[in-house]
């Protein structure tokens, strides 16, 4: 009876630890299914982490060739302002030798104007 009693105690015992090993089972088992979840979410977001560098490299080409074609327009905007400032000064150099001239030729006409008035009172008075 002694023995009996020993083995069931005995039998009872590898009862609870087969229970125990049971809940630690599942225990690592949703150990397991939680770690496979983190696994498969972290594959999901380093495709979206590669997505996104792939996406900032194109951004950042179309920015690099942006601020390219926006120093080639800069600088053409410089020889264009620099071509209208020369045209502009070659423009005022015309109009003030055109203004000269004109002074001139008014001299010269005035002077001629007064020569024929001289001219017609000398006839005038020859006339007389």
């Amino acid at each position: 009876m002694a023995q009996r009693f020993e083995l069931e105690t005995r039998f009872q015992g590898l009862e609870i630890r087969k229970q125990e090993l049971d809940k630690l089972s599942e225990t690592l088992h949703g150990w397991r299914e939680q770690l496979q979840e983190t696994a498969s979410k972290q594959a999901v977001t380093e495709l979206e982490l590669e997505e996104d560098r792939k996406s900032l490299a194109k951004w950042e080409s179309f920015t690099t060739n942006m601020e390219l074609q926006l120093g080639r327009q800069r600088e053409a905007l410089k020889s264009l302002k620099e071509s209208a400032t020369k045209k502009e000064a070659q423009l005022k150099e015309r109009t003030r030798q055109v203004e000269a001239a004109q002074v001139a030729l008014d001299a010269r006409v005035q002077e001629a104007v007064q020569e024929a008035v001289r001219k017609l009172q000398e006839d005038q008075l020859r006339g007389a």
